[in-house]
């Protein structure tokens, strides 16, 4: 049992410097144990009028006991938690009276393997107590699992039904006795010639003789992290210095454990007063005893001192302050802040990396700015740029006399940005995981999300694949990108986003990728172990400098405002990082090492992305294991996704908040099981294992606790990987099973607020996966495993499901799920707003003759005239004679050729390959409003014996599609009446896509020539 400090306190208190519990959001891990039948969130209780802070404590309500019965509560952590920084524990507690008001309460703290360190205190009923215990010299501290509180009454054993609460507890860096209590010393004795009083909050001591001193025997810190000794002293003697002596548990203090202070003599104020022990290399081991000697004067005994109070501090300044924010501007970073001085000090700037950690016996100040004594504000200016490195990643300190005032802090104002349109909005939430962008066009996503392989994005050097490289030089430095991986995600976003879709990019690493062709070495994580997914790696300087070129080049790339490559607002950093061993491996962390490094590489990545772009959001990715791991038995790679949220925010707020979003997959408990809503796992609390579609509306409910809001406003919620299988793939029941899980699925987050998207996964069954969550069934035994061979019933469903269309294709799903109407299930139902998205119109595309467009859209004669490459298209270039009969032009020179490779895994030739054609401003065709092209492809296909064209014209949202069949190595001439469709006004983007019946591998081409629109025939 070591020492413990128990004060009566006010509602405005200390607050824990890592805060374990504010019990806000519940009870927050605490259980039930001995004697506590009832453990309640109260906003008021009979001995408390209001919580120590926010709006809610915990209580606890015990059996008809004795008295003097321990009642226990405990929580037990996800993870264990290193405290060897802030090693003293802090919190608050309450209790009614009962008889004399005298009440126990006993703290116990458990390692792992349940080593445990147990005080016990006497606490004032009827009002809040703060509670501090040193655990500095617990060999444990490394690894705390478990906390467990209890009450009893001191003196009363009869039997008592108690009710005792707590708020607010956590750990902090500094151990204080401030004498609140009357006649409390907290353990100081008047030892050598002088005489003490403790009342109103100060330790008067007088002097009696010479070599007077005051010392307390059960200290116990450890000297490691114990570095300082705070005094708050008004010296009213004559003498000018005073000194600290200690003792360890292996030797008792001399001449050799001495640290000396100055100290005002005669003051007419208090006087703080840092004492830095690690001056003297004997401040090491487990310090038990300290002596403080008091400033002496021969000539005076009967002096005074006093002692507001003495602090122990694994951190101190004489300067109170700190940074309060930090300003990027075009040309120069500007820091602010406020510091109070007893008297007057240099205040030292120092600029740190994102790896790197502030050193206070080797630093080189940025910048410096003299504080008088007093409070004041402060600012300091430092160019942007250092040579060519950007100063916006950078982090900051504020020193006095080597102590730093603040956690380091990065830039929170950020200049406009380069592009500042707004963000995206759309009219509905249906998204999907793309695999064939032809496919989902036709599906009227509204959302998808692609995976950006960062292991493969980037070659060792320019000689690895001369061919395929584009060089990219950041900061002073050249970097080889992998040209044929950027075009082919060009080419997916450019499709997407042409089509209003708000596209979400993953940026994953593939753990497991070992090829010389990349830098892995580097890239990778350090500390990966053996994940299917690893960390990117931002230790050290070569690693960090990959990911700030990775994350600017994807910025700059897909935030341009013509669009050229597509556009991306929306990015996750990693993949469902709770579960780390598998999909984000860093190695064997604790959680809040694990988040110290997310953190870190996260913020690189918001900061990188925010310079091309203002609205930009980014994204954490969590799994629906909310308050449960997924593999417990390696607490040290596996998290919860409550604790990463909860660490991960404390993170930000602590180094400069920003707007981060939240990326969740709420799969079922069983992914085998498709009846999502009768799953029992998930409870209607934010302590439930699992947040999954059954209990949807815990999660934004969590987040819109006050801790968790940015400027006030709930962050960003996006499901961006969820599916729901069909147990056997080819059986309609089971099919329509699935389909009546997505019903639900997409029910639940249409009405429940706060989430922004619902991106289902996946495309085409994908057999290696064990489950058939995909819309397109997949060819049974096909060489590739994710080949599409025909719609399942879900297919039809999902197109639907936000159509006006929508409860008629959902209604078959009502008898499976047992309901007789949909608001019998999904909470604030409204059908009246499901009719988000526009239907297709369907017309002819007749086969004509000749065309003769009085409106030319493009002759191709000059150019490519802005047709681009579409779904799986590998080239759009003019020319003036091809391969493929008839060889030449269908009107002037030239045509338009479009090179495509249609591969078994999108369905090979049945796949469609496409052109697009964006115009701006639109175009009205009301006057002519018959589309005419020409078309030829590239010989005939083995195995095909039909070939089609199909054209979709869109306006925003609305579209008309026809279809026609062509015969090969001939131009086919076509023409589409669009005088029945209502958007012919307003015109903004034309596509031409070509397939086959076939589904074998085709790399080919076809032309188009002669766009343009003619009136309607008299």
């Amino acid at each position: 049992m070591i020492t413990g400090q128990t004060s009566t306190v006010a509602i405005t208190a200390e607050m824990p410097e890592f805060m374990l519990c504010n019990f806000e959001s519940g009870a927050e891990g605490f259980i039930k144990s001995d004697y506590v039948v009832g453990l309640s969130i109260t906003d008021s209780a009979l001995s408390v009028s209001s919580p120590v802070m926010g709006s809610r404590m915990l209580e606890l309500e015990s059996d008809y006991v004795s008295g003097q019965t321990w009642r226990i509560i405990s929580k037990t952590l996800p993870h264990s938690i290193d405290i060897s920084k802030v090693p003293f524990f802090l919190g608050y507690f309450a209790s009614y009276g009962v008889d004399d008001g005298k009440i126990g309460l006993k703290l116990s703290f458990f390692d792992s393997e349940s080593h445990s360190l147990t005080e016990i205190l006497e606490i004032s009923a009827n009002t809040w107590n703060k509670i501090k215990i040193n655990l500095s010299n617990w060999q444990y501290k490394h690894d705390l699992k478990k906390i467990e509180i209890a009450f009893r009454s001191s003196t009363y054993a009869n039997e008592w039904h108690s009710r005792h609460q707590v708020d607010a507890i956590g750990f902090t860096s500094y151990y204080d006795w401030n004498f609140d209590g009357d006649n409390d010393f907290g353990g100081w004795l008047m030892q050598n010639n002088v005489s003490g009083t403790v009342a109103e909050g100060i330790l008067v001591t007088t002097v009696t003789g010479t070599d007077p001193f005051i010392a307390n025997h059960n200290v116990f810190v450890d000297a490691g992290q114990v570095k300082y000794i705070k005094l708050r002293i008004k010296n009213n003697s004559a003498g000018s210095e005073g000194a600290v002596y200690w003792a360890t548990s292996t030797a008792g203090w001399d001449a050799s454990k001495r640290v000396s202070f100055a100290v005002q003599p005669n003051a007419a104020e208090y006087q703080d007063i840092i004492v830095d022990m690690s001056v003297s290399n004997a401040w090491t081991g487990i310090v038990q005893d300290i002596r403080l000697d008091l400033p002496e004067n021969n000539a005076a005994y009967g002096a005074t001192v006093n002692f507001e109070s003495i602090t122990l501090a694994t951190r101190a300044s004489s300067v109170t302050g700190a940074i309060s924010s930090i300003e990027a501007t075009e040309t120069a970073i500007i820091i602010q802040g406020q510091a109070a001085c007893t008297e007057t000090k240099t205040l030292s700037l120092v600029e740190l990396q994102p790896y790197e950690e502030f050193n206070p016996n080797n630093f080189t100040p940025s910048a410096t700015v003299t504080q008088q004594s007093g409070a004041a504000s402060f600012t300091m200016t430092l160019p942007r740029y250092n040579g060519q490195m950007d100063r916006i990643y950078s982090k900051f300190v504020v020193v006095v006399d080597s102590i730093s005032l603040n956690a380091p802090q990065y830039v929170t104002v950020y200049p406009t940005g380069i592009n500042q349109y707004p963000y995206p909005t759309v009219p509905s939430i249906k998204g999907l995981q793309v695999q064939m962008p032809d496919d989902a066009s036709l599906l009227g996503i509204n959302h998808a999300a692609l995976n950006c392989s960062l292991s493969e994005l980037f070659y060792k050097n320019a000689e690895v694949a001369p061919n395929n490289t584009i060089s990219y030089n950041f900061e002073g430095d050249t970097y080889y990108l992998n040209k044929g991986a950027i075009e082919a995600l060009d080419l997916d976003i450019k499709s997407l986003s042409d089509d209003k879709v708000n596209v979400t990019l993953i940026l994953f690493y593939m753990g497991s990728l070992v090829n010389d062709a990349y830098p892995y070495e580097i890239t990778r994580h350090p500390d990966y172990i053996d994940g299917a997914g690893a960390a990117f790696n931002t230790t050290d300087r070569a690693g960090m400098q990959y990911w700030k070129a990775a994350c600017e080049f994807l910025a700059a790339r897909y935030t341009r405002t013509d669009q050229q490559y597509g556009r991306v607002l929306n990015y996750v950093v990693g993949n469902e990082i709770c579960s780390a061993g598998v999909w984000h491996d860093t190695g064997n962390k604790q959680i809040n090492e694990f988040i110290d490094d997310y953190g870190r590489t996260f913020r690189i990545a918001y900061t990188a992305m925010r310079k091309y772009q203002a609205n930009v959001r980014l994204h954490i990715s969590l799994d629906n294991h909310w308050n449960a791991m997924y593999r417990p038995e390696e607490p040290l790679r596996y998290y919860t996704g409550k604790e990463v949220t909860d660490f991960f925010n404390s993170d930000m707020v602590l180094h400069g908040n920003i707007p981060w979003c939240i990326a969740y997959h709420p799969y079922p408990t069983d992914m085998q099981d498709p009846y999502i809503w009768r799953d029992t796992v998930p409870t209607d609390d934010f302590n439930t294992q699992r947040i999954t579609f059954k209990n949807l509306q815990v999660l934004p409910a969590y987040l819109n606790q006050q801790q968790f809001l940015y400027n006030g406003q709930l962050r960003s919620i996006n499901l961006t990987e969820q599916g729901f299988t069909s147990t056997d793939p080819y059986d309609l029941q089971s099919q329509k099973v699935q389909a009546a899980a997505y019903c639900y699925a997409y029910y639940k987050a249409r009405f429940t607020a706060g989430i922004e998207s619902f991106i289902y996964h996946r495309h085409v069954d994908f057999t290696g996966e064990g489950i058939w969550v995909g819309l397109w069934n997949n060819v049974s035994g096909s060489y590739a495993p994710n080949q599409p061979f025909g719609h399942k019933y879900i297919y039809d469903v999902f197109q639907k499901i936000d159509t006006a269309y929508s409860t008629e294709v959902s209604a078959f799903a009502l008898p499976i799920i047992g309901a007789d109407s949909w608001s019998d299930v999904i909470s604030g139902f409204d059908p009246s707003v499901l009719n988000e998205m526009p239907t297709p119109q369907y017309t002819t595309l007749s086969a004509v003759s000749t065309i003769a467009p009085s409106v030319l859209v493009s002759d191709f004669e000059g150019s490519e005239d802005g047709w681009y490459k579409g779904p799986f298209s590998t080239g759009v270039n003019c020319v003036s004679t091809f391969s493929n009969l008839p060889c030449t032009a269908h009107h002037g020179s030239y045509a338009l050729e479009n090179t495509f490779k249609l591969m078994a895994p999108a369905g090979g030739a049945k796949g469609n390959a496409g052109l697009t054609k964006v115009f701006s401003p639109a175009v009205n065709v009301t006057e002519a409003p018959v589309l005419q092209l020409a078309i030829n492809s590239y010989g005939a296909l083995s195995g095909a014996s039909n070939y089609y064209v199909k054209i979709i014209v869109y306006s925003g949202y609305q579209a008309i599609i026809g279809t026609g069949t062509m015969s090969p190595d001939k131009w086919n001439c076509f023409a589409m009446d669009l005088s029945n469709w209502n958007y012919k006004n307003s015109i903004d983007k034309i596509k031409v896509w070509f397939s086959t019946d076939s589904s074998s591998e085709w790399i080919a081409a076809y032309q188009i020539d002669y766009v343009g629109f003619a009136p309607n025939p008299e």
